[in-house]
């Protein structure tokens, strides 16, 4: 069957596992006049674990199964829309006199699920919205276009020296490039240059972090301490963050001992000078006014029948340590904000924006791009200096669901929070099931919904201006 595309950038992957010419959808169609559930499970080799699913056999296998299924069925196409890989083990009779359990090697299972789908008889065409999984098993991103991915960038005259000099090795006893706790605001630019994104903090602390991993906590103008866990920032949040080209691949080091995927055992023996606290999975070292402490991770390997502990985070912290402040959940009243978004009267210029709402977190501008994070439930974006989209969301940061807030945005913005409501308020809405894309005279509205039933729940709007 040919399908009718309705842009030349719509893709779509006919399964090459077999002769047959059912498609394997990556893109959702516009209309569909029915729609299934398929499920097809398989047993996985020994040392599959480590393999990418379109490599495996049984990944191929699995997906002739289901395309065989959509076949019996007499539907058009199928689609992924989950991959797991699930561990099992049973016990073994270790006889009467055995104390201990003994079980059995662990035997993975992949379980795919996918969604059959018949095209409505007058549109057989695509959309431009990625299926939840591609061909190859991976998971697409719904939001990709939002999500900054890391390019080399070539180092401006304003780059400084520790950036320009660096050769991709952390040597932590020197600390973070030579930053260390009781450095100020102005120090810590000079070394490392502006942050990817500053929050502020209650009790005049601020937080800078520098890409996805460095996070430097101040007290007022003094650094009180040097983190690898972005503690209130949630990942999706972090999504939004530029990869610091310099710092994000860069290797950790301790006085010569390299540090990255470090086991447990391995560093009681090279960093004998170390405490170990083995309940906290941490280790440390009293240094002259600061703390250096070691973070271990504990992980299961298939191939092992015990868990290793990895080091995967370091923080520098003064002496004394100060408690790390609260954030500032205080959100104003953002009904006016929306109900003015969506209606584009008057104009919000972001020069208005940083003037009425100065503690909004400013990311790093890009491009003559500018985003800001307002409070715990609004990102707004800016393209010259002119607003060009709002994205809602229940809660940015951890430390508190801000979900009254949401819903008034919502609410102000005319939209509602079920995926039946929407479909209702909106009868000529492009219904992508765990999705509805609104389309009004001065731009767009792309909704989210945590499922596709009509009790599905609203969790991300996407307000784009022409």
């Amino acid at each position: 069957m040919m399908l009718k595309s309705r842009a030349a950038t719509l893709l779509l992957s006919l399964c090459a596992f077999t002769g047959h010419a059912t498609p394997l959808l990556e893109f959702l169609p516009v209309c569909q006049q029915e729609i299934i559930d398929l499920h097809q499970s398989q047993t996985l080799a020994g040392d599959a674990a480590q393999t990418e699913l379109h490599r495996l056999p049984e990944f191929n296998q699995a997906v002739i199964e289901l395309q065989a299924q959509t076949d019996a069925l007499g539907f058009d196409a199928f689609y992924l829309n989950s991959a797991l890989v699930r561990e099992s083990r049973h016990e073994i009779d270790a006889g009467p006199k055995s104390i201990r359990r003994r079980y059995s090697k662990p035997t993975l299972t992949l379980q795919l699920a996918a969604k059959a789908v018949r095209f409505c008889q007058d549109n057989a065409s695509l959309s431009s919205n990625p299926t939840p999984l591609n061909a190859q098993g991976r998971r697409v991103l719904a939001n990709t276009r939002k999500i900054i991915l890391a390019t080399p960038a070539k180092a401006l005259p304003t780059t400084p020296d520790a950036l320009l000099n660096f050769d991709g090795r952390l040597e932590l006893s020197q600390g973070l490039l030579g930053v260390l706790p009781g450095a100020s605001r102005q120090q810590v630019l000079e070394h490392l240059g502006q942050p990817s994104m500053k929050i502020p903090l209650e009790d005049e602390h601020h937080l800078w972090g520098y890409g996805r991993r460095y996070w430097l906590t101040f007290e007022q103008d003094r650094l009180v301490q040097i983190n690898t866990d972005p503690a209130p920032v949630k990942v999706s949040t972090l999504n939004l963050i530029d990869a610091h080209p310099q710092l994000s691949e860069a290797d950790w080091q301790f006085q010569g001992v390299d540090l990255l995927r470090l086991q447990w055992e391995q560093a009681q023996q090279h960093l004998s000078e170390l405490q170990f606290d083995s309940d906290a999975a941490q280790a440390h070292i009293e240094l002259p006014h600061y703390r250096l402490t070691l973070k271990f991770e504990t992980f299961h390997q298939h191939s092992k029948d015990r868990p290793t502990r990895q080091l995967t985070g370091f923080a520098f912290e003064q002496q004394p340590p100060t408690e790390q402040a609260p954030m500032s959940l205080t959100s104003p009243e953002y009904g006016a904000l929306v109900a003015q978004i969506i209606s584009g009267q008057p104009p919000l210029s972001l020069a208005r924006f940083n003037q009425a709402f100065p503690n909004a977190y400013a990311l790093h501008s890009k491009n003559g791009k500018q985003r800001c994070i307002l409070g715990q439930n609004a990102i707004v974006g800016f393209e010259e200096g002119a607003l060009t989209q709002l994205t809602l969301v229940p809660a940015m940061f951890h430390g508190g669901e801000a979900t009254d807030v949401f819903s008034q945005m919502i609410n102000a913005a005319g939209l509602k929070m079920t995926r039946a409501q929407t479909l209702a308020a909106f009868p000529d809405a492009f219904d992508l099931l765990d999705q509805i894309n609104i389309e009004q005279a001065n731009g767009t509205i792309e909704t989210y919904f945590d499922g596709d039933h009509d009790s599905a729940e609203l969790y991300q709007a996407d307000i784009t201006l022409f």
